[in-house]
Parts: structure tokens; C-alpha cells; sequence
């Protein structure tokens, strides 16, 4: 496979930038390089198959940074390389994409002390771990959760304690009904909007029913692919 390599150069009129990164690529070193002659950027994207501590310590240099999307399938690190990772005082909106939970994507999330908001992509089999998860997140003023549900998951659904809860999405997967789908979100009551949304390439083959759970103080909005609950307040 041919790998594209880019000029190590300040663009100063480069606010935005985008890195995803397979498998069988090795050019750390090329786009750390990258990022520290960069620090105009605001908005960053990484999608990374595993987490690399180097890449993200030259995230610190990028001093304008404010919205940073991470996605690795794989955060597990060890605790030496995880004590030389700097803090980022910069980002204020994160997007993180964990596809388990574990103790060092919670740690990870605390490197950015000064969020306002905070998007957490996460698998529904890690629904108990949410009120530790929440309790680790009560300083962010706005939360935001992205579930993944497949069908073993997707009968009872109970949302805990979490007041800084105020966007709620689940990617519903193939075999996944919204009909069937019991949510309790009586516990969340600064949620604000509540999506149900098909996985890539499926749509609603008819309207669903409306979650009775929902009638009084919810208007909903029906598209092909997502089913969205606004509350009425």
C-alpha cells in the first residue's frame, strides 16, 4: 500500500485538519512533527487503531486547539507512558470514541480539565458503568452519550442519576427495534433530546410508535435513518 506523505510545513491558514491512520502505516514521527508546526489549528480529528502517547503530547503545542475528536480501538497503554502524558488545557469540546470503557479511557478524558462539552462514544454492554462515569464527568456543563445497541441490549434500558445529561443518541444496529426498546430516562432531567438512529446503510421501514414513556413532555421527528425526541419544557 502506497502511503501519502505531506510536507512538514506551517499552513497558516490551516484551521482544520483530519488523520486517520491504518494499520499497517508507521509515520508517528511525520505527523507529530506535523502538529507541533501547527498550533493555529482550532479543530482536530484522530482516528487511530491504537492510542499513541507521542501523538498525543504534540497535542499540546497545538495552543489555539478547542475541539478535538479521538477515536482508537484501543487505549490500553501502561502506567509510565500514561504519567508523561501532558495535560491539554486548550480543548473545551471533546469527542471520544471508546469501544469499551476502561480505567484508562476514564483517565484520559481527565487530561482535559477545562471541558464545557463532551461526547462519549461508547457500547451498550457498558451501560452499568455509566454512574462511575458520571460521577467522573460532573464538572463538564454539557454531556453527551452516543450508544451503540445491538440486540442482546436493547430490551431495558435505564439511563442512572446523571444531571449533566443533555444529548442522548442510540446507533441502533441490524436486528434492533425502537418498538421493542424500553428507556427509562427519568433520572436525567436536564436531557434535552433523545435519538434513535439506524447503523449505516439500514432506515425505518415504517413509523414507528411513539415510546410511551415519552408522550407528555416530548415532540418527536420522524427522518428515513433517526427517530429524534425533543423535550418540551
Amino acid at each position: 500500500m502506497d502511503i501519502l506523505l505531506f510536507s512538514l510545513k506551517h499552513l497558516r491558514n490551516l484551521v482544520s485538519f483530519e488523520h486517520e491512520k491504518f494499520y499497517l502505516q508507521n509515520n508517528d514521527d511525520n505527523i507529530c512533527e506535523f502538529l507541533k508546526l501547527n498550533p493555529q489549528l482550532t479543530s482536530l480529528k484522530i482516528l487511530h487503531s491504537s492510542f499513541n502517547p507521542e501523538m498525543f503530547s504534540s497535542i499540546k503545542y497545538i495552543e489555539n486547539l478547542s475541539n478535538l475528536y479521538l477515536s482508537c480501538r484501543n487505549y490500553e497503554i501502561n502506567e509510565p507512558d500514561y504519567s508523561n502524558i501532558p495535560t491539554i488545557t486548550s480543548v473545551t469540546s471533546l469527542t471520544i470514541s471508546l469501544s469499551r470503557i476502561s480505567e484508562i479511557g476514564w483517565k484520559i478524558i481527565e487530561k482535559f480539565p477545562n471541558l464545557t462539552e463532551l461526547l462519549v462514544q461508547m457500547h451498550c454492554s457498558d451501560l452499568d458503568k455509566l454512574s462511575t462515569l458520571a460521577k467522573m464527568l460532573s464538572s463538564v456543563k454539557s454531556l453527551s452519550l452516543k450508544i451503540i445497541l445491538n440486540l442482546a441490549y436493547s430490551k431495558e434500558l435505564n439511563i442512572p442519576n446523571i444531571d449533566n445529561l443533555k444529548g442522548l443518541e442510540f446507533i441502533m444496529q441490524y436486528g434492533t427495534y425502537i418498538d421493542d426498546i424500553k428507556l427509562n430516562i427519568s433520572s436525567c432531567p436536564n436531557l434535552n433530546v433523545a435519538k434513535f438512529s439506524k447503523a449505516k446503510g439500514l432506515v425505518y421501514e415504517k413509523q414507528p410508535k411513539i415510546n410511551p414513556r415519552m408522550i407528555d413532555c416530548w415532540n418527536v421527528v420522524y427522518f428515513p435513518h433517526r427517530v429524534t425526541y425533543y423535550r418540551v419544557f
